[in-house]
């Protein structure tokens, strides 16, 4: 039988495509054929924040030029009237960062890493050994008043004697207080004037002789007063408080066991001591007296430890190791304890935190969870649910050893939970729902000061991540005919324009000065000796990390063509994006057709390009739009991925469409 060659020329069909609308985050579990556009399987040090684009992540610069004496581990922010301080906590010592001079001074030794809170104009802290008060000035330990309680042995109106267990050292009592609890003379106050150890007697001034049914509460400082005495801080309970056994007497000596406190509904509450399972608090509004009938015994009988409590919504949220309890309640009589529904709880404390009406933790399964209540208001309707059930801690690009994450900590900024595991940056974008990952950056703490974020790493400087831009003001002092003055806070911004120039506070016109570089201001006219210049301008995001480059990439969805039994041609691909006029951006694209990847890398230049007639990015965008050689693709193929990496210094690019043309044959 002949056969017979098929002649007609198959009708040509080109299909444009166009990417654009990027609007997710990572997501790498499930096919990738059911992941969305917006969404990537695999990225890195990429930002998707503004719906339509991909960003690169932006960098650090140093936030002081003050290098840090030793590693620090975490930061708080110090503010009264009088001063700003940031102070500093490394292992073994605490230190303030003096932001007016940038000057950074030891304030005292610790024993770990100190967990603390500000409470009116003096920060508190507590490091597992200590609880003290800092005042900006001075620092003071907080420690147990000196009580002792007997029962008389008899008395008179002018002497007590006390019993066997009293001290035998004359004059050792001298000007304590002594008050009668109970018993006969109840409700007296007076001071001890001389004292004879031999016998145990006590002058004292009495209205009503004291007998042997007379309960003595003795107390080496008045009750109720607050003593500053030699680098301490020591508060003695008022009768009324001691007398009250609802209560009891101060037991102040159980947070210097603690290494967590939290302010929450007046009151500090402690945790994490030598019994782990204990939560400590202080009496309302009251940070110095800690009533030892006040605490909450193990709410488990297991090895189910508390690591941290944290104050949310109406409740003190007991972050356990395998549960959360929420604590409800203001006083002790109408306090109560409820158990959340889930069945983990966190690896530390330092993962759990809040964002407007959320709260955020890593749990010890790997799993990241969002508290909540149920309907957005105070009552106790708090759930808990995963929010990373699109990710997995364990596969690429993430790659963390879910029994390596004891250091992991997080902190909050604006609409992001900022999770660090190991090297390993988790940014989660409330609005969006969608997870990113940044390395490089190796933090060992976060701080949220002044709406910036800063951040501090074995470098020991303490950075600003720039993940905004804002205005940054330097002031210098001239010489005689100087004009050129060189920042140090930041990148300049593209537009000198959006500067603003003062010379002894007389502003100048926009043609008085101009930006040469990055860095560096001009001022026309010169200067005289002794004027002050103040120059403030948008700070424009850095892309380097304080001299170190990173690997970013990103690549789409495969996206798939449908019919295998077709051929296929790639014709043309273009990238629209923005580059930056003072970083040289050399970004690698690549493409992969059926998982193989081609020979087809271009590199995007940094240059100007028209589009149509128009200078698009000058006109509508006003920075930089580069557009690609069209790259000929002629292999046959039915899944496509399109893949852009940067992997050397100060490269960063805004990727907002990716176009092209596939001919079917």
């Amino acid at each position: 039988m002949a056969f017979y060659q098929n002649m007609n020329i198959p009708k040509q069909l080109i299909v444009p495509f166009s990417l654009s609308r990027f609007e997710g985050g990572l997501n790498n579990v499930g096919s990738p054929l059911e992941i969305s556009v917006a969404s990537s399987p695999n990225m890195l040090n990429v930002m998707c924040d503004n719906p339509g684009i991909i960003e690169t992540r932006p960098g650090l610069f140093k936030y002081i030029l003050t290098q840090l004496p030793e590693i620090v581990y975490r930061a708080f922010s110090y503010k009264t009237n009088t001063f700003t301080y940031l102070l500093l906590s490394s292992k073994t010592k605490l230190y303030k960062c003096n932001l007016a001079d940038e000057s950074i001074t030891e304030i005292c030794a610790i024993n770990n890493i100190i967990s603390g809170c500000q409470k009116g104009d003096k920060f508190y802290f507590v490091d597992g050994e200590k609880y003290r008060e800092y005042n900006g000035t001075n620092i003071f330990e907080i420690v147990q008043p000196t009580i002792e309680t007997y029962t008389a042995v008899s008395g008179s109106i002018g002497e007590v004697v006390l019993p066997e267990g009293a001290n035998t050292n004359d004059d050792y009592y001298n000007n304590w207080w002594v008050y009668i609890k109970n018993g006969t003379g109840y409700g007296q106050k007076k001071q001890i004037t001389d004292y004879v150890g031999s016998t145990k007697t006590a002058t004292v001034a009495w209205t009503t002789a004291p007998d042997a049914t007379s309960l003595l509460y003795l107390t080496k400082n008045e009750q109720g007063s607050t003593v500053y005495d030699n680098g301490t801080v020591i508060y003695t309970p008022s009768v009324f408080e001691f007398a009250d056994d609802f209560k009891g007497v101060n037991n102040i000596n159980t947070f210097n066991n603690m290494k967590h406190i939290t302010y929450h509904k007046q009151r500090f509450w402690a945790s994490l001591g030598t019994s782990k399972n204990l939560v400590v608090l202080t009496d309302l509004d009251n940070v110095y007296y800690a009533p030892n009938n006040l605490y909450f015994p193990p709410v488990t009988d297991d090895d189910d430890y508390i690591v941290g409590t944290r104050s949310f919504n109406n409740a003190l949220l007991m972050i356990k190791k395998n549960s959360i309890f929420a604590l409800y309640g203001t006083t002790y009589q109408d306090f109560s304890l409820k158990k959340l529904n889930v069945t983990t709880g966190a690896f530390n404390i330092d993962v759990v935190q809040q964002l407007d009406g959320n709260m955020y933790f890593l749990g010890n399964d790997g799993v990241i969870y969002k508290i909540y209540n149920i309907y957005g208001d105070n009552t106790e309707n708090l759930v808990i649910v995963p929010i990373s059930t699109n990710i997995n801690i364990a596969n690429n690009p993430i790659n963390i050893d879910i029994n390596n994450v004891q250091k992991a900590f997080a902190v909050i900024y604006k609409h992001y939970y900022i999770l660090v595991i190991d090297d390993k940056m988790l940014k989660y974008n409330t609005l969006q729902h969608s997870w990113e990952v940044w390395d490089n950056w190796n933090p060992t703490l976060f701080l949220l000061y002044d709406n910036q974020l800063l951040m501090s790493n074995e470098n020991k400087y303490l950075y600003r991540c720039t993940l905004d831009r804002f205005y940054v003001t330097e002031t210098f002092e001239a010489e005689e005919g100087q004009t050129d003055f060189i920042l140090q806070k930041g990148y300049l911004n593209e537009a000198y324009t959006e500067a603003e120039v003062k010379v002894d506070n007389i502003k100048l016109e926009s043609n008085e000065y101009i930006k040469l570089n990055n860095n560096k201001f001009r001022i026309i006219a010169g200067t005289t000796e002794g004027q002050i210049v103040d120059i403030k301008y948008y700070s424009l995001q850095s892309y380097n990390d304080d001299g170190v480059a990173y690997n970013c990439y990103w690549h789409t969805k495969d996206l798939d063509y449908d019919n295998p039994m077709k051929k296929k041609k790639f014709r043309k691909i273009y990238l629209i994006a923005h580059t930056f006029k003072y970083f040289m951006t050399n970004l690698a694209y690549k493409v992969w057709i059926d998982y193989n990847e081609l020979d087809t890398d271009i590199k995007i230049n940094n240059q100007i390009s028209l589009w149509g007639v128009a200078k698009f990015g000058d006109k509508f965008i006003k920075r930089n739009v580069v557009r690609s050689e069209p790259i000929q693709i002629n292999n046959r193929g039915r899944i496509i991925r399109y893949i852009m990496s940067t992997e050397c210094n100060d490269t960063p690019f805004c990727v907002y469409e990716i176009n092209g043309e596939v001919e079917v044959i």
